[in-house]
C-alpha cells in the first residue's frame, strides 16, 4: 500500500498533505472489512491506475470505478443517474463512498476478504446488480 499511496502522491491523485488520512481510512475500512490493506491498494491499482479520483471509462467513475443504473454500485452510494459526481470528489470523500458500498455489499460477512473478494466486490461495483 505505502508504494501504491507515494505513486498516488506523485502522480498528484492524492494531496501530499493527505496521504497519511487516505492510509488511516484505508486500515480502518480493513479493521472492519476485515481485508488486506495492500490487497485493497492492488485492486485499486488496477482499477483506477492507483488512486486516481478522476478515473472514468465515460460510464464508471472513481478510484474503484461506481458506474451509472438501478442496480448498479452507484446506486449503492445514492448516484445511480449521476455517478459522474463522483468525479467531483477527492479521494479521502471517495473512500467514504467506498466504506458505504463495503457496507451495502455486506463484504463484512466474507470473513476475512481476499483480493479475489475485494475485486468480484469492485467488479459488483461496476457490472452486475447490488445484492
Amino acid at each position: 500500500m505505502e508504494k501504491t499511496l507515494e505513486r498516488a502522491a506523485v502522480k498528484g491523485y492524492i494531496p501530499t498533505e493527505e496521504v497519511a488520512v487516505v492510509k488511516e481510512k484505508i486500515q480502518l475500512m480493513a479493521d472492519s472489512f476485515k481485508f488486506s490493506p495492500d490487497d485493497f491498494a492492488k485492486v485499486v491499482l488496477m482499477e483506477s491506475d492507483g488512486f486516481n479520483p478522476k478515473a472514468s471509462n465515460g460510464r464508471c467513475h472513481g478510484i474503484i470505478q461506481f458506474c451509472d443504473g438501478d442496480d448498479r454500485g452507484a446506486a449503492s452510494i445514492g448516484l445511480s443517474h449521476q455517478p459522474e459526481k463522483i468525479l467531483e470528489l477527492g479521494v479521502v470523500d471517495q473512500l467514504d463512498l467506498v466504506a458505504q458500498y463495503f457496507e451495502d455489499t455486506e463484504l463484512k460477512s466474507y470473513g476475512p476478504a481476499s483480493i479475489d473478494d475485494l475485486y468480484l466486490t469492485y467488479f459488483i461495483a461496476c457490472c452486475s446488480p447490488c445484492y
